[in-house]
């Protein structure tokens, strides 16, 4: 890995110089600061402690873990300890979720998933494999013959994210078994997807549910360690971000499509859970119509 680690790990966009994929080691000046990339990330923790302040949630990771972020999501690794490891940036022009979201169970379970935390636990057998595709990724990206290495690295990303993507529905299928006890959260769930773009209230899910918005309060802190409001506010950036990537619609029309009344309350609204304006957010990320149209 040393000889692979002075190689180039990135391959950046032909036409603007971005990052297109990038495979590097987790360094000190990775730690401890916050990060807002505007492509996907996952950073896997190889060795080490610390605690993990994100966008979607706050959790402390280990050894052996894997942390998943969105375009534009922030997140700081607090830590006081020596970490070492790996992370892996792709953007959407590079390998398009859309495009693969048959195959490949990534957006909603590794990435954008509002109800689990970007935290994949991974054994020792399957740790050998990802540091194997790893050490592939190196090797192709410091490969002085370009000849097919695009084509090369799509796939062992595409192999990574189906290995990652198997796990993760593995141990969300323990945490959903774990949850079955509490048919409200699995009920509080649908009610979100059904009702999220007219309903923003917690009070409102919490008359569904016919429960008080304070029981609903403690469920959600104890299952989903999120509050009904975050919940909420989650699944409409979620949208929002769907909206400006794989639509060419107005800031406006997204907005009024997500119930809200005042374009301008939107912005601030996506503003603050971003950290930047829905439009920077588009021409950052990219269109789904423009990049592939």
């Amino acid at each position: 890995m040393s000889q692979a680690k002075r190689r180039t790990t990135t391959l950046r966009n032909r036409w603007n110089g971005d990052v297109a994929f990038r495979v590097k080691p987790i360094t000190p000046d990775c730690l401890n600061r916050q990060h807002r990339l505007n492509t996907y990330t996952v950073i896997w923790i190889r060795e080490g402690r610390g605690h993990l302040n994100g966008e979607f949630s706050c959790l402390s990771f280990e050894s052996l873990n894997m942390l998943f972020f969105s375009p534009c999501q922030a997140f700081t690794l607090a830590t006081d300890k020596p970490v070492k490891g790996t992370t892996y940036q792709f953007s959407n022009e590079f390998f398009c979720m859309e495009k693969h979201r048959k195959e490949i169970a990534c957006d909603g379970v590794l990435f954008n998933n509002i109800y689990a935390p970007p935290c994949l636990s991974v054994d020792r057998n399957d740790a050998v494999s990802f540091e194997e595709l790893t050490r592939q990724m190196l090797e192709a990206l410091g490969s002085q013959h370009g000849f097919a290495r695009e084509d090369i690295l799509y796939s062992y990303l595409k192999i990574f994210l189906i290995h990652a993507s198997r796990i993760c529905l593995e141990q969300d299928a323990n945490r959903q078994a774990l949850q079955s006890e509490q048919p409200v959260l699995q009920k509080l769930k649908e009610l979100i997807e059904r009702h999220y773009h007219a309903r923003h209230s917690p009070s409102d899910y919490a008359a569904m549910l016919h429960i008080s918005p304070k029981a609903l309060g403690k469920l959600t802190k104890k299952h989903f360690n999120r509050t009904p409001s975050a919940l909420i506010a989650d699944k409409l950036m979620v949208e929002a971000r769907r909206q400006l990537y794989r639509t060419e619609n107005p800031v406006k029309e997204i907005a009024f499509s997500l119930g809200f009344s005042d374009q301008h309350y939107f912005s601030r609204f996506f503003k603050k859970h971003a950290g930047i304006p829905a439009d920077q957010y588009r021409r950052q990320v990219g269109n789904l119509a423009s990049i592939f149209g």
